[in-house]
């Protein structure tokens, strides 16, 4: 039975709620023998999409005619319908320790957002519940990712203790759905969390070609309202964000002053006059931060929709930040949060990827760095942004501060700068 192969609990939500997610030497028992792989729930999201996993075009236009009409059609959910864990077993796998392993001996932040996109998808099938679907009938739903945010993550972590990873639909509206997941590792018979975040997906058709209904969610007991309180805070906060942008809204006076007095930090004393332009010593060119790699997409980095999986790019776009910070730091800086993901249009396989990374702003031993991901077409000769990301990294000591060149240098400090304030009131509450 393909639809229902994902309805095992190995632990209730109340439950896991109790522990508040915290290192508390008082935590639920939780039998971890029984708790799926991260390869066991990706073989079982290829059975439950009805894909064979070769590389091929699969037509799955056939199970449109078996999506609801209506949202009244399917039945209500409660977050405990789609709670769900998963682990990798680090501890007793070489291979894939050799896989998650820094080569600071550390664990690769990368290969853990490819997993937790993964696991955030098996959520949301888990949420979306047809009765009236055949049992033999594959889900004839897409999932897209279109954002992750408040990635908040911990410096203790380990390449040979297992992962554990949890999680539920906090929120859902007519297409649309919240993921809040855990990452927590197996320390001393101790769970203790690496990171929260939020992933925001849409529902597909089986085509992916246009937004279909999903099951709607009611809470079930107070925590439950609180949790979905919060979700619904923060899409307001998102809707905010998005209209106060730099894109739609001029400067404030405060951010105007600011940019000014960069401006003047940068004339010549000497010869004060403009376009006499110079560096301030110690400081460094935004510009000059620039890292640009570029990636031939194969099927092997595919999701179940046959174009780039959204947890590669977050690896790769990972990768290149650190890359940023190192060459910038000239050491291992520690990235303290990522304060959006988000996901414009898809990567079709065998395109040229380039991601564009740079640091966008400085304040003492802060680093934020912006990732572009673009895409370079050969037969239209074209180039489209397919995602962003922005990392906020942490060094040992001050860096050295990033300067804007142009106005166009200065809008994107000016964002990094929001972006800073925005992390370091969400880590001091």
């Amino acid at each position: 039975m393909l639809y229902n192969v994902q309805r095992s609990k190995p632990l209730g939500l109340c439950l896991r709620l109790e522990s508040n997610h915290c290192n508390t030497a008082e935590q639920p028992p939780i039998n971890f023998e029984n708790i799926k792989t991260m390869q066991e729930i990706r073989k079982n999201l290829q059975k439950m999409m009805g894909v064979s996993g070769k590389y091929e075009k699969e037509d799955r236009s056939w199970l449109i005619k078996y999506l609801p009409k209506t949202q009244e059609e399917l039945p209500t959910r409660s977050m405990n319908d789609s709670f769900d864990m998963a682990k990798v077993p680090l501890s007793s796998d070489i291979m894939l320790q050799n896989r998650y392993t820094t080569a600071e001996n550390g664990l690769r932040l990368g290969r853990l957002l490819e997993d937790m996109d993964s696991f955030a998808v098996w959520i949301v099938l888990k949420h979306i519940y047809d009765p009236k679907l055949p049992e033999d009938i594959p889900i004839p739903y897409a999932v897209v990712t279109l954002l992750v945010d408040d990635v908040f993550i911990e410096p203790d972590r380990y390449p040979d203790k297992d992962l554990i990873f949890s999680g539920f639909v906090s929120y859902a509206g007519k297409t649309s759905l919240e993921v809040t997941l855990w990452l927590e590792q197996l320390q001393e018979n101790k769970l203790k969390r690496i990171t929260k975040a939020h992933f925001v997906f849409v529902a597909r058709d089986s085509t992916n070609t246009s937004s279909v209904l999903v099951n709607s969610l009611e809470p079930n007991g107070e925590k439950e309202k609180d949790i979905l309180q919060h979700a619904l805070k923060r899409n307001e906060e998102r809707k905010r964000f998005r209209i106060d942008s730099i894109l739609n809204k001029e400067p404030i006076p405060e951010e105007e002053a600011l940019i000014y007095n960069t401006f003047l930090k940068t004339v010549d004393e000497t010869e004060p006059m403009l376009g006499n332009k110079v560096l301030p010593p110690g400081s460094v060119w935004m510009n000059d931060t620039q890292i640009e790699t570029n990636i031939i997409c194969h099927p092997e980095d595919r999701n179940l929709h046959s174009t780039v999986f959204g947890g590669f790019l977050m690896r790769m776009a990972t990768e290149l930040a650190f890359l940023v910070s190192d060459v910038h730091c000239k050491t291992r800086a520690l990235l303290k949060a990522i304060n959006s993901i988000t996901f414009r249009n898809p990567v079709p396989i065998g395109s040229r990827l380039i991601l564009i990374g740079k640091i966008c702003f400085t304040r003492d031993n802060v680093i934020v760095i912006e990732v572009l991901a673009k895409v370079d077409s050969a037969e239209t000769k074209t180039s489209r942004t397919t995602n962003s990301f922005y990392h906020i990294f942490v060094a040992e000591n001050n860096v050295a501060p990033v300067l804007p060149q142009s106005y166009h240098d200065a809008m994107l400090y000016l964002d990094g700068r929001r972006r800073y304030l925005d992390i370091n009131k969400k880590m001091s509450t």
